[in-house]
């Protein structure tokens, strides 16, 4: 069996509520269509929606497949956790890689906003084909289709989407 779920706009707690009720709805074995356009949000929500994309996979053997249409920074990380990563050709599929950045209103020390940076760039090494310096050098530069599927960012190409 299959299921889909669009992951649209801004990531969130909202987001996260959403996803957990409908991974209450997935049983074992199943395929999980995840088709993202979020220029990302909240990285805790992300990675705590990455974090349920691991469990699920372990505990339930789903296979998720994601479908990136548009994901950067928290969408991004979200999006590598698919075993089958598509993006589209034409019209080219959207992708950055943001690093954390200290809010205006948030205090956080140096050492805070590195270890944060840490997290996220391990995070993208273990599950790509790149090194530390060159996540870096990519913060906030949009990555080419042809970029994505060499660094192992996405696994497949395809023209289109099919329409949901």
């Amino acid at each position: 069996m299959e299921k889909r779920f669009i992951l649209e706009g801004d990531i969130d707690a909202v987001t996260v509520e959403n996803f957990k009720t409908f991974l209450r709805t997935v049983g074992h074995r199943e395929t999980i269509y995840m088709r993202i356009k979020s220029y990302g949000g909240n990285v805790f929500s992300g990675i705590k929606i990455g974090n349920f994309i691991r469990v699920m996979k372990k505990y339930k053997q789903c296979t998720f497949i994601m479908e990136g249409e548009k994901f950067h920074s928290a969408a991004l990380k979200i999006f590598l956790r698919g075993d089958k990563r598509i993006i589209q050709r034409n019209p080219s599929s959207d992708a950055a890689i943001h690093l954390p950045v200290v809010h205006k209103n948030k205090k956080k020390s140096p050492e805070e906003k590195e270890k944060e940076e840490q997290t996220t760039i391990v995070l993208i090494q273990q599950l790509t084909h790149l090194s530390e310096s060159e996540i870096r050098s990519l913060n906030n530069i949009p990555l080419t289709v042809a970029f994505m599927l060499e660094k192992g960012i996405a696994t497949e190409c395809i023209e289109y989407f099919p329409v949901l």
